[in-house]
């Protein structure tokens, strides 16, 4: 759903439906399956809503619309992660930088032959106002663990992922399993990393 305020927020249109989402579990990880991400292109006032979706493959992968009159419109959605159809895609985050390029990032366990616990965080860029993206950047040096995640009854690494745009790229924050534990050295620990992509 979308709903505009015009007046800083003390007013609101009625909220519409805008898209149909087809979202579900990463099996064995609490992956914010439910949960949208939303950018304005600072130059001409473009919105992004990107999110998690199974319309394209059993498995999860990240979905892009955007509007180009302040919400009145949106596009069809359209498939952004290019791993493969087998490998989830979960956790999305969407940014506009300074030059109007867009960028959506993403979870992925394309990297584990068993699609199951090796996780990498990945970039997808596009510089035509997200008519197309480029390949998916790795972002990660390598795949760290999920099994070294906090538990809830499932994995988790949280909903704890973020993309902002900075001047000429992009600025990625995730949670990885990268760091030894000062408690326990014989395990690994969640953390917070960064990085930034051009």
């Amino acid at each position: 759903y979308f709903a505009r305020s015009e007046d800083g927020g003390n007013s609101w249109s009625p909220a519409r439906a805008i898209a149909t989402m087809t979202s579900r579990d990463v099996s064995g990880i609490r992956a914010g399956e439910s949960l949208v991400s939303f950018a304005v292109n600072p130059i001409n006032g473009d919105l992004f809503l990107a999110w998690m979706d199974t319309r394209w493959a059993q498995t999860s992968q990240a979905a892009l619309i955007y509007s180009r009159d302040r919400g009145d419109t949106w596009s069809t959605p359209e498939r952004v992660s290019d791993g493969p159809d087998d490998a989830h895609a979960f956790t999305v985050s969407v940014a506009v930088n300074q030059k109007g390029d867009v960028g959506v990032s993403y979870y992925s366990l394309r990297n584990d032959p068993a699609r199951a616990f090796l996780v990498d965080c990945y970039l997808n860029i596009s510089r035509d106002g997200g008519l197309s993206f480029e390949p998916a950047r790795r972002v990660t040096g390598q795949s760290f663990d999920l099994r070294f995640a906090s538990q809830t009854g499932e994995f988790f690494l949280g909903d704890y992922i973020g993309l902002v745009g900075t001047s000429n790229g992009f600025r990625l924050l995730w949670v990885g399993t990268d760091v030894f534990s000062a408690i326990d050295p014989s395990r690994k620990q969640p953390d917070v990393f960064t990085a930034h992509a051009e």
